[in-house]
């Protein structure tokens, strides 16, 4: 994780000097706080949108952004296999059917082809994921989908936050969308999240949903407690005036990491449409590369400490439509389930500067690549 420095402790002391009850803030104002309501605005101002609705994480993110968008029971909503658990099992908390497409081989992000094979009837919403921050061709998923009725695009951006799809910020393009401020993302408040949209009436809804459904007394949804605290908002503030910096940072670190890679060991695939932000680098080996042999050496020489035995690691080894609760909905996903047996990912750059990293596990990783007898460009 990222440490906060004196400008992120310092809005934090702010905050604590208010009247207590500003450590929240719904008890005056459904709205929340003002370190919320001044997140919001800077949220949906970075993105160029109208409205951003701050909760308690990507999970509730998509939670409450499948319900503002009207998706419901019996239902069903395209999702790739390849993305963390919550894509999915926030379609079934609102009692749709999670229907899984394959994956782009090169992007690792949902194929535009096997959506348009699985769209049904009863397609309701599709939820492309910008994975390990690199964008979705969102152009030739449009394309794809129902001319003749509304099926709703939800972009899951809790890994893509300032990512470019031909020039235009991911998160931008659909219906919705969701962001996560969880430890490990780019921009961090420890827990939390956001949805995103251009829609009065979504954004109205998510305000409700994140807070108990709740409008001034009334109850006219059945949710949850979703909401952000001041002291998260706060330190949101303060970490999206840097992200472009921290942004930078990623993207740099993993031009040198492309840099030591033996031919054996495939960069993540980067678009013409592209600007990704590199929040981790997904690489991919060829048949006989001895991950496990590698990573187990990286562990050794401490370059996982941060995160023991998954800062360099295999990243998805499965993917989610083998877990117990989704396995019922399993499709034919043969890139995917060739995808996670073929993964490298780097995921130390993200907390180094540039200096830092190249000195330290880069170093490393360029030694341990030379000692189990890989050619290394540079």
């Amino acid at each position: 994780m990222r440490r906060f420095d004196e400008e992120e402790v310092k809005a934090v002391i702010e905050v604590l000097r208010r009247e207590p009850l500003c450590l929240s803030g719904y008890y005056k104002n459904p709205s929340g706080g003002p370190s919320n309501q001044a997140f919001e605005e800077a949220l949906a101002a970075y993105h160029g949108l109208r409205y951003a609705v701050t909760c308690s994480n990507g999970t509730s993110a998509l939670h409450i952004a499948l319900l503002a968008c009207g998706v419901k029971r019996g239902d069903e909503v395209i999702v790739p296999p390849l993305t963390f658990y919550a894509t999915a099992s926030a379609v079934l908390m609102v009692g749709a059917k999670p229907v899984f497409a394959d994956v782009d081989p090169k992007t690792y992000n949902i194929s535009p082809e096997s959506v348009n094979e699985r769209l049904t009837s009863k397609t309701r919403a599709v939820i492309p994921v910008h994975l390990l921050g690199m964008p979705v061709d969102m152009d030739r998923l449009i394309e794809v989908l129902p001319k003749n009725r509304e099926v709703v695009i939800i972009e899951d951006d809790a890994q893509g936050i300032g990512a470019k799809y031909k020039g235009q910020l991911t998160g931008t393009v659909g219906k919705a969308s969701i962001l996560s401020f969880q430890e490990t993302k780019t921009l961090t408040t420890s827990e939390g999240g956001a949805v995103l949209t251009d829609d009065k009436k979504v954004a109205e809804k998510a305000r409700f949903l994140r807070n108990h459904g709740a409008a001034y007394g009334l109850q006219p949804y059945l949710t949850y407690n979703y909401r952000m605290t001041e002291l998260q908002a706060a330190l949101g503030l303060v970490q999206l005036r840097k992200l472009d910096n921290f942004i930078r940072m990623q993207v740099e670190n993993a031009k040198e990491l492309f840099k030591v890679l033996p031919k054996e060991v495939h960069p993540p695939f980067i678009p013409d449409y592209a600007e990704p932000t590199l929040y981790i680098v997904g690489c991919t080996v060829e048949e006989g590369f001895p991950r496990e042999k590698f990573v187990e050496a990286l562990t050794r020489k401490g370059v996982n400490r941060l995160l023991p035995g998954a800062t360099v690691g295999f990243g998805y080894t499965k993917t989610i439509m083998e877990l117990p609760l989704l396995r019922k909905f399993k499709r034919p996903c043969p890139v995917a389930e060739d995808l996670v047996k073929k993964f490298i990912w780097f995921d130390c750059h993200r907390f180094r500067t540039l200096k830092e990293f190249k000195e330290q596990e880069l170093k490393i990783i360029s030694e341990t690549f030379k000692e189990m007898g890989y050619n290394v460009p540079s």
